[in-house]
């Protein structure tokens, strides 16, 4: 009975070590819809500073992911207001950067060596992914070498691409508006 005992004991780690974390998916063609801005401070992601917006981040190895967190129109109003105000009692704590925010927008980057840049598409895996082509504009900062689009056929969300040559490295993009599917 013990042997039993032991045998499910170690069978339930081995099954429980090769578990990956759904929800901080590190795909380029997948999304966790189920994403609010706390569990991604929890997963260690940061704030990266953005022009305009809000953004939460993490990197690893050669893979950046990055979330836009979108406010209440009434909320980032509010915000302006007080910050133009120096009137904060030095007690106040600052906003919390997850107070009513919402995940909007995700962005997957990955750095590509050249040779895996020029022939990326052939990666994808044409049996979940289809790849639609996609208009773009040349920009006077990045080298598009690529634009396209790319459908989960599986949950069928839609994700812009782009591979862009950006202070000598190659970069692999994909985006999707996650709030407004």
């Amino acid at each position: 009975m013990k042997i039993l005992i032991i045998y499910i004991f170690l069978v339930s780690i081995l099954f429980s070590c090769n578990q990956k974390d759904e929800f901080d998916n590190r795909e380029p063609f997948k999304i966790n819809r189920n994403l609010n801005c706390d569990l991604l401070i929890q997963k260690g992601y940061t704030r990266i500073f953005g022009e305009d917006v809000i953004l939460i981040g993490k990197r690893t190895s050669d893979t950046l992911i990055y979330y836009q967190i979108e406010y209440p129109i009434r909320e980032i109003e509010l915000s302006q207001t007080d910050s133009e105000s120096d009137d904060y009692p030095s007690t106040e704590k600052p906003r919390d950067i997850c107070d009513d925010g919402t995940v909007y927008w995700r962005n997957f980057e990955l750095k590509l060596d050249s040779t895996r840049a020029f022939n990326f598409n052939s990666e994808i895996d044409k049996t979940m992914f289809k790849i639609l082509p996609a208009s773009y504009e040349l920009g006077e900062s990045n080298y598009i070498k690529d634009a396209y689009r790319v459908i989960n056929l599986i949950d069928k969300d839609t994700f812009e691409c782009s591979i862009t040559k950006r202070n000598g490295e190659w970069i692999f993009q994909s985006s999707i508006t996650i709030n407004g599917k």
